[in-house]
């Protein structure tokens, strides 16, 4: 058994990085100092750029991991000292008393009304109150109360004692006391979260004189359904509905008045989340945002920016506030705003919301501090841009916040490639990795049951109870032939509600069951894990979506939607009742880790993975490893690059478990999770290769692709008819031999980024062009650089080379999409012209050199690799991952995985920590012996098939194809997606999908088609599963 992992912090990094290693097989204890798992991410509303309900997409993440049979998780408990080494570390930990006993209590919350006293509630950031006692929210995991012991008055003055008395289940224990223990670890993860900024610290903003001037933290409460106003946008001085809300960006970030001179990376993109999502609540609602640069730089945020601009009602107003005062009205909050050179303007609003910047937690400084983890001048974790990560404490690793603002994606990146580095240090061979799965009852045998039907309808907050009627919906399910058992449940997905579901299949002796909620996209797999373990085959479980087809598309049409949603359920209950047990099979899995691409990304995924114990096949089209990086002399800190390039290919090259395939072309891949094959050319010799040269074939289980990128050739600002015209790159290299005479330098940024036909930010090129200025300056402070840009997008640190390029001289000047910069040709050099943005007046100025930056392009191989691979393309031609929020690393095929510029655009130190977290998620699947199949695939009737291969010529999957010498179509069950295409397509309805017999389908549209009341025949007996 290998060695435990302390991953400290339940957050959505603690959640990630803990469940990688307990997929790896290692065992792991997760500490989390509060009373709940969930973090920052559990108090947002939604989440950008897809807008999805935060709750929704993280509580099966949270179940997942606290259920998980390798984590061993401690609510209210603190890291107090780490002795020892890695591979023995010795972990001191504190367990504060939460004076309620976690086995005893059941959730029920019959002693929260009872307290006698109230306090400010944590989880709504102090702007709503519950007891003493209380639930931290509304799905803490676990679902237990906690006791505030400062202001409970049995414990500070022995009186009251009433939550004991009301307690049925004697779980209420004012004896409890604060417990020190200690446990061994091979190495530890940090993930300890952040705090949002003080908005007192910065007197303009009167952040404690205004009631109607919140934080992002407090709005995101505001617009929640579980939050202080019922999800109502009103105004905390009197409850008014808000008209009008202005937004500041900034507050607390990039601001040296609170020493916070770095961008918190995540600012600007929630604030123009929170702008949807007003809209979507009262459409009339005025917005304006206030803001100096618009930092949509990640993959698919320049379009949700570009969707905000294009949307009636929201404004964009470039200006930082000055100050705020009282408006003109009571509780009116009237803004300041620079205009002009040295003009202002005012502006009344109803609510002010400030985009509070993130910062370490004073115990997170002190801890690190405690455990010799060096920190910057900001005081998160320090790390070396060559080796995010890591700290400079060997053994433990840092992610999320930890060592520096990001947001969610980059978080969970993080969380993984933590996760596989501390992995190391728990293992000792490749035999150790893995686990056995969960043993769960055996199933029930159903079949000469009579049917007996559970419907469970989730509420769900406004997402589905702000439209729905749940009550009336679950009220009237219990009606329907067949039901049981129906009931609301207030968040299904939750690890309290996934226990009451298989409490309650036992005590009504359920046999089927209907889960009215969201999407089963993602879901489904949750819920039937719930039914599996009450002994209920998994696949008599199906879901109804009454949010997507109910809630969000008639939300302006309550009384349908309710409706529309009890006749779904109706629909669901006919099919259901059909439903017999489906078994999943079994499929050896290759525990070799298979690699495409030799750059830093691929090389850095290969040895990761191979310094799990996992052997490696690593194939490059070039005869030389380093792809684009052995073009980069600097890194964005300034640090030469080819030093650690070259460690790097050493490293590689010499590892034993790696076998290289440079200069081999990949002709084909085939195969699934756990089996696939790379087919190769054979590598060239002397430029040339023999037709007769047979394929070189590779196994492994899973594929990680890092196919890089390409630097686009500009078409514009005279690019190749001049050599004053040079872009970023090109400059880096002839920076090697000097700074280049020149008396003025200019520099264009976004060329051919943030266009029509490129409608996405290159993310690197503004810290390149300050980084080169800066080089520049320092070396020559006589030459004058201008730094001509449309934003600024220097985020996280990279705020301090904006400063420092400002502060050496460098001179920057705002452009537009519509009024770009005109070039020309000149003797001796170049003229610009542009105009300026303040003053407005046209510039014209001389140029002894021209420096472009220009957009990072996907690989032109990418769209023939994606066919190979069947995983898809974003519109930009990068590879698309499988859930851009919590599954940034993963495609949409099971086992394979995407990093580096293949991924997207992203600079050095982000591609090596995104190729460390593929190496982790390529690890959970290969440390398994074996791996299970869907269970819902196609089948063929062999009496029925004829050999026409109509199934064969539209699977996607290549899953299906007819045996030649038989004449009869076969289904690979490892490659079936169970898309249905085959059945569609089949004129004799010889293949038929398991778990959607025809059967099932026409007994679900004869109910959608019934009227209430009419008689439904029972079915009590296995259903024929072949075609009609």
């Amino acid at each position: 058994m290998p060695d435990p992992v302390v991953v400290v912090g339940g957050g959505i990094a603690g959640i990630q990085a803990a469940t990688d290693l307990a997929e790896m097989g290692v065992p792991v204890y997760l500490v989390e100092s509060g009373p709940s798992l969930g973090g920052r991410m559990a108090q947002l509303d939604k989440t950008f750029p897809t807008n999805d309900c935060s709750t929704c997409i993280l509580a099966p993440k949270i179940t997942d991991c606290f259920t998980h049979e390798n984590v061993t998780t401690y609510t209210m408990t603190e890291l107090m000292n780490l002795s020892g080494e890695p591979g023995d570390f010795q972990v001191k930990l504190k367990k504060k008393p939460r004076y309620v006993d976690e086995e005893k209590c059941t959730g029920c919350g019959d002693c929260l009304d009872k307290c006698p006293v109230t306090i400010e509630d944590e989880y709504n950031m102090g702007m709503d109150e519950h007891g003493a006692i209380h639930m931290y929210r509304p799905q803490s995991v676990p679902n237990v109360a906690v006791i505030d012991e400062e202001n409970c008055r049995k414990l500070q003055e022995d009186k009251c004692g009433v939550c004991e008395k009301v307690c049925n289940f004697d779980a209420v224990d004012y004896d409890q006391v604060e417990r020190h223990f200690t446990v061994k670890a091979a190495s530890v993860v940090f993930a300890a979260g952040y705090e949002a900024f003080d908005g007192t610290v910065v007197d303009q903003y009167r952040y404690d004189e205004h009631e109607n001037v919140v934080t992002s933290l407090e709005y995101e409460r505001i617009l929640n359904a579980s939050g202080p106003t019922d999800g109502h946008i009103v105004r905390p001085s009197d409850g008014e509905e808000a008209e009008k809300v202005a937004f500041i960006h900034c507050a607390g970030s990039r601001d040296r008045r609170c020493d916070h001179n770095y961008c918190s990376s995540v600012c600007c993109m929630y604030s123009l989340k929170h702008a949807f999502i007003t809209k979507e609540h009262r459409d009339e609602i005025e917005v304006d945002m206030y803001y100096m640069d618009m930092r949509s730089f990640s993959k698919g945020f320049e379009r949700y920016y570009n969707r905000a601009q294009e949307t009636e009602g929201i404004n964009f107003v470039r200006s930082r506030v000055a100050e705020i005062e009282e408006g003109e009205h009571q509780g009116d909050v009237r803004l300041k705003v620079t205009e002009g050179d040295d003009g202002f303007a005012a502006e009344d609003y109803d609510l002010v919301v400030l985009a509070s910047g993130m910062e370490p937690t004073e115990k997170m400084h002190e801890t690190l501090q405690d455990l010799r983890v060096r920190t910057n001048k900001y005081g998160f974790a320090a790390e070396d841009e060559f080796d995010p990560l890591s700290t400079s404490r060997d053994g433990v690793y840092a992610c999320g916040v930890v060592n520096g603002p990001k947001d969610i994606p980059e978080s969970v990146m993080g969380a993984s490639g933590s996760a596989a580095l501390a992995a190391r240090h728990s293992v000792l061979d490749v035999q150790e990795l893995g686990f056995e799965e969960a043993k769960v009852k055996e199933d029930r045998i159903v079949e000469n049951e009579r049917t007996r039907v559970g419907v469970f309808v989730c509420h769900c907050g406004t997402n589905i109870a702000g439209v729905i009627d749940v009550e009336e919906v679950a009220e009237r399910a219990a009606e329907i032939p067949f039901v049981e058992h129906s009931e609301e449940v207030v968040y299904l997905c939750s690890s309290d509600s996934q226990d009451l579901i298989a409490d309650r299949i036992e005590e009504h002796e359920l046999n089927r069951v209907v889960i009215a909620s969201c999407t089963p996209r993602t879901h489904e797999p949750l819920f039937r894990d719930a039914v599996e373990r009450s002994g209920l085959n998994p696949y008599l479980m199906e879901m109804t979506n009454i949010r997507d087809q109910g809630s969000w598309v008639h939300k302006e049409e309550p009384e349908k939607a309710t409706e529309k949603s009890f006749e779904l359920i109706k629909g669901t209950v006919s099919s259901v009742k059909n439903a017999i047990p489906l078994q999943r099979g079994e499929v050896d899995n290759i525990a070799r880790g298979l690699v495409i691409g030799g750059g830093v990304s691929g090389m850095t995924s290969a040895l990761e993975l191979a310094e799990l114990g996992f052997p490696v096949a690593l194939v490059e089209k070039e005869k030389e490893l380093g792809g684009h990086a052995n073009k980069l002399k600097q890194s964005l800190e300034g640090r030469p690059v080819e030093p650690h390039i070259d460690r790097l290919k050493q490293k590689v090259r010499e590892h034993e478990l790696i076998d290289l395939y440079c200069g081999h072309e990949l002709k084909d891949i085939s195969g699934f999770v756990g089996n696939f094959t790379l087919e190769l050319d054979p590598p060239v010799v002397d430029e040339a290769r023999s037709e007769e040269d047979e394929l070189i074939e590779v196994e492994g289980g899973t594929v990680v692709v890092a196919t890089g990128g390409e630097e686009h050739t500009p078409q514009e600002y005279d690019y190749e008819m001049s050599d004053k015209v040079v872009t970023q790159l090109e400059l880096d290299e002839r920076l090697e031999d000097g700074v280049p005479e020149a008396d003025s330098i200019y520099m264009i940024q976004c060329v051919g980024s943030r266009e029509d036909d490129r409608p996405y930010c290159s993310r690197i090129c503004c810290s390149q062009a300050l980084r080169n200025a800066i080089y520049i300056k320092e070396r020559s402070p006589e030459t004058e650089i201008n730094i001509l840009y449309r934003e600024m997008r220097s985020y996280g640190y990279f705020e301090d080379l904006y400063r420092k390029a400002r502060d050496l001289g460098v001179n920057f000047s705002r452009y537009t999409e519509d009024d770009k910069p005109e070039v020309r040709a000149a003797e001796d050099g170049m003229e610009i012209c542009y105009e300026e943005p303040l003053t407005e007046k046209e510039v014209e100025d001389r140029a002894d050199m021209l420096v472009l930056a220009p957009a990072i392009l996907p690989n032109e191989d990418n769209q023939e690799i994606s066919q190979m691979l069947k995983t898809p393309l974003n519109e930009d031609g990068f590879f698309l991952e499988a859930h851009v929020k919590l599954r940034p690393v993963d495609s949409a095929t099971d086992g394979i995985f995407l990093t580096g510029l293949a991924h997207g655009p992203k600079n050095l130190s982000e591609s090596i920590s995104q190729s460390r977290a593929a190496a982790g998620r390529a690890a959970s699947i290969l440390a398994r012996e074996y791996l299970l199949t869907e269970a819902m695939v196609a089948e063929v009737d062999e009496n029925l098939c004829i050999g026409c291969g109509d199934c064969e010529r539209v699977c996607v999957y290549k899953a299906i194809e007819v045996d030649p010498e038989d004449e009869v179509a076969e289904v690979n069950e490892v490659l079936c997606k169970g898309c249905g295409n085959c059945t569609g397509v089949c004129r004799p309805h010889a293949v038929d999908l398991k778990g959607f017999s025809n059967s099932k389908l026409i007994d679900e549209i004869d109910a959608l088609l019934s009227e209430d009341g009419e008689e439904q025949v029972p079915v009590n007996e296995p259903v024929e599963t072949g075609g009609m």
